[in-house]
């Protein structure tokens, strides 16, 4: 089973923002040589201070 397990990091310049990341995924779906499946997209934390 083939397998890409990457982190994405991401800087905004203020407290509330919106970022278009699906260049970055399809990128990273090309590069894992994945056919068939999906594709899990997680943030793992999110600070809104």
């Amino acid at each position: 089973m083939k397998t890409l397990t990457k982190e994405l990091w991401f800087e905004t310049k203020t407290r509330v923002a919106f970022i278009d990341i699906t260049d970055d995924v399809q990128e990273l779906v090309r590069e894992s040589a994945v056919r068939d499946g999906l594709c899990l997209v997680n943030a793992m934390q999110m600070t809104l201070t």
